[in-house]
């Protein structure tokens, strides 16, 4: 009898390559902020490239705005590649064999993943493409790609695709508008807290004696 095993032989493959990235990525980071700190903004961006687009989902959005003040965008865009794709192994590696238990059932079966599961069926790399590049919630075609076992390097690549130009429209808004610091810094802490306190809201509403 074959013993089940955790990961699949591609998702092995994709452990592989990540272990390796987040090596070198790690040995890069100590060495950079030792002795090259002046590129210390490139590290940042790998690292919050990376999380942004996993399922941590931390906003990325300021950073790339910040960036796009001084940086070359086309040096940002080769700079995001490999960040966004290793974003992407993440979900595969660490979000897919969860994502089916028992005690997900109730978020697999949200009528908005439901919905937008019928059109992805028809359209897949588009529904990726839609959801990277534009303000939607990019956790419902997350969580349907790895539902209905999207392969892996379809996902990476749609993703990547739709981010490029998210990536630089910030960039030459921040190169046009040139925002403060401050307040981008202000909007990213924004970004990052606001939804833990509507959904503490709505817990507070929900459990009000009146409901």
């Amino acid at each position: 009898m074959n013993k089940k095993t955790f990961y699949d032989p591609e998702q092995k493959r994709i452990l592989y390559l990540f272990i390796i990235i987040i090596v070198s990525a790690t040995a890069a980071t100590i060495y950079t902020l030792q002795f090259a700190e002046h590129y210390a903004h490139w590290i940042g961006l790998f690292w919050v490239t990376l999380l942004s687009n996993s399922f941590i989902a931390i906003p990325h959005e300021p950073l790339y705005i910040e960036l796009g003040k001084s940086e070359s965008v086309i040096f940002l865009l080769l700079v995001s590649i490999i960040p966004t794709i290793t974003g992407c192994m993440m979900d595969y590696l660490f979000l897919k064999p969860v994502v089916h238990l028992k005690k997900l059932k109730s978020i697999r079966e949200k009528k908005s993943i439901l919905t937008i599961n019928k059109w992805f069926l028809k359209f897949p790399g588009g529904l990726i493409f839609l959801f990277a590049v534009s303000p939607l919630p990019f956790y419902l075609v997350r969580i349907i790609s790895l539902m209905t076992h999207y392969p892996f390097w379809r996902y990476a690549l749609y993703s990547l695709l739709g981010r490029m130009p998210r990536y630089c429209i910030l960039a030459l808004l921040g190169f046009s508008l040139r925002p403060p610091t401050w307040a981008l810094v202000l909007l990213f802490v924004l970004m990052l807290f606001l939804p833990v306190v509507i959904k503490f809201a709505k817990n507070i509403v929900n459990a009000s004696p009146e409901n």
